[in-house]
Formats: structure tokens, sequence, C-alpha cells
């Protein structure tokens, strides 16, 4: 990084690729590159992994920004950084096919860990299909991780393993939605719930706890089923309102694929590139012939600032 331009930035997506580089024991000079720090989950996550309290602010301090999924979730940062903290969404991927929607398959695509709850989607889902007008969905679970041996235990023990099954790891979640016509996510945590925007661009509706801004704000005002938070109950009855009314299903299912073109790939660039126009160092105007004294660069007010951050200034 040494020999980085002046006009180049460093993202660091994760806390630990700056804390590879703090121990390091480089020294960014005044001219060196931007540093931009990042956290690609919610704030609420930091409750299961307490050490990034202390390492988010040590090893951010030196950052020109931050940059989270939300802005609700960048206020949340705010209170712990003293760097700007603003909120950039993930973009949307390109070229998706669309559903028919006129396939009983619902997916999920996840980590299985624990703050994805899949043990407890199995249970929900076991308990929404016992209705005869759910006959025929089938739920096809893609991942990997710590919790599959819970996850094929509970699906085993539900008595649906015809209708249950654990897919594997696909490399495509486009693959993996090509036939289904519902997404489910059933996580206690998400920083913006990605799979809920790459089924929108395929046109499919995804069911979801009220878990984050993330994720509220994708699929409120009917851009797929929001569930309040840890409401079992409630998911259920949205699930089985999802699976047995083919034509509210479409409509939710159309709204979510107009909302995902707002995370179109140049939409969230732009809100990059206007960051990045706020951090870099102008040179002041020269004189003019009424005056000899250089105007102060006047603070930004993009939009992609969170109200009542300045934008920062490097110093030379």
């Amino acid at each position: 990084m040494a020999t980085l331009p002046a006009n180049s930035v460093v993202i660091f997506t994760h806390v630990l690729g700056k804390m590879m580089v703090d121990e390091s024991g480089f020294q960014r000079s005044p001219t060196g590159p931007l540093f931009v720090g990042q956290h690609h989950s919610s704030f609420a996550s930091l409750e299961d992994e307490p050490w990034l309290r202390e390492a988010l602010p040590k090893h951010f301090a030196d950052c020109d920004a931050f940059v989270a999924l939300s802005d609700e979730d960048a206020a949340f940062f705010g209170s712990l950084l003293d760097v700007p903290c603003v909120a950039i969404p993930n973009p949307a991927p390109e070229g998706r096919t669309l559903s028919t929607q006129s396939t009983k398959r619902a997916v999920a695509l996840a980590r299985l860990s624990h703050e994805k709850q899949i043990p407890l989607m199995v249970r929900l889902f076991a308990a929404a299909i016992t209705v005869p007008e759910a006959d025929g969905w089938s739920l096809a679970i893609y991942g990997d991780g710590v919790e599959r041996p819970q996850v094929a235990d509970e699906i085993e023990h539900s008595g649906m393993h015809t209708r249950i099954q654990l897919a594997g790891v696909v490399d495509d979640s486009a693959t993996a939605l090509s036939d289904a016509s519902l997404n489910l996510l059933t996580s206690s945590l998400e920083g913006f719930g990605m799979t809920i925007l790459e089924a929108a661009c395929s046109g499919i509706p995804s069911i979801a706890f009220d878990c984050s801004e993330g994720v509220r704000s994708q699929l409120e005002d009917g851009a797929g089923y929001l569930v309040p938070a840890s409401d079992e109950t409630a998911y259920v009855e949205a699930l089985r309102a999802a699976m047995t009314n083919d034509e509210e299903r479409a409509r939710r299912a159309d709204r979510a694929l107009t909302r995902s073109r707002s995370y179109d790939a140049s939409t969230i660039a732009a809100r990059w590139l206007a960051l990045f126009d706020t951090l870099f160092p102008m040179d002041p105007p020269a004189p003019s012939e009424e005056s000899s004294t250089a105007q102060a660069r006047p603070e930004s007010t993009h939009p992609c600032a969170s109200p009542g951050v300045p934008s920062p200034r490097r110093e030379a």
C-alpha cells in the first residue's frame, strides 16, 4: 500500500483486514490512500462477537469514513466510532431470470449458523404445510455450517423429510432460485439480507422476521412478507398465506422486483463515488481580483452523508 497514489481508496470489508495492516507496522503518509472501514452485518451482531466492540474503534480510528448497510446501523456505529459513518447498501445482481411463480417450491440460502435459526425454519415450515391447501409445497435449504447436524436432526424429527431437504452448497444463488416461488429467512440478526435482494431480482418474494432496518427496508409496504421479530405464530400464518394465495404472492413478487431496481449497480456505485468525492481534499480556489483570500470548501450535503456528520478532511 505504500506505493498507492494519493487518489487511491482502500476499503476494509472487515476489521480483521485492518488489524493485519496495523500489526504489520504500516504507517500511512499524510498524502497516502484513503481508508474506508465496513462491517457487513448489523450493529446488533456485535452482541454475538463482543470482541468487535473494542476492535472496531481501535483499528478503524484512523479511517476516513465507515460504511454500514443501513441508516439505522450507520447511526449506531457512529456512537461507537469516532469517524464519519454513512450508509450504502449492497448492489443488486444483474441478469436474473424471472420466476414464473408456478412451482410450489420454497428455498432458503443461508449459512447454517445459530443466528440464521435454520432449525426453527424447519419447524415453522413443517407446521405451515399441515393444512390441505399447502399440499405439494417443499423447501430446499442451500448452505452449510456448524449447525448442519442440528438442521438434519430437525428435518428428521419433523417427519417431513420428503418435503424438506438439505440441498448442499450452491455457487450461484440464481441456480437455487431458478424454479422457486418463495424465499425464506428466519434470522435473528441480519445486516441487510442479501438473499432477499437476490430473490427479488428474480421476482421471488421473501418471508423474514423484522430483525433489522436492512430487512425491513426491502420487505415493507408489501414487497414481501415482513413478520414481527420472533413471532413464530405470525410467521407460520404468513407462510401459509403465501403458499395458498397465488395472486397475492404474485403481487408481492412484482413489488419486490420493482423495489430491487433501486439497488441496481449503477445507483450504488454512484453513492460510493459521491462518498469518495466528499473525502478527497480539493485544492482551494485561486484568489479573484476582488479578494486575495481563498474561500473555504463548504461542508458536503450529499445525501450519502449521515445527518449531522461533517465531511472528513485529510490533513496534508
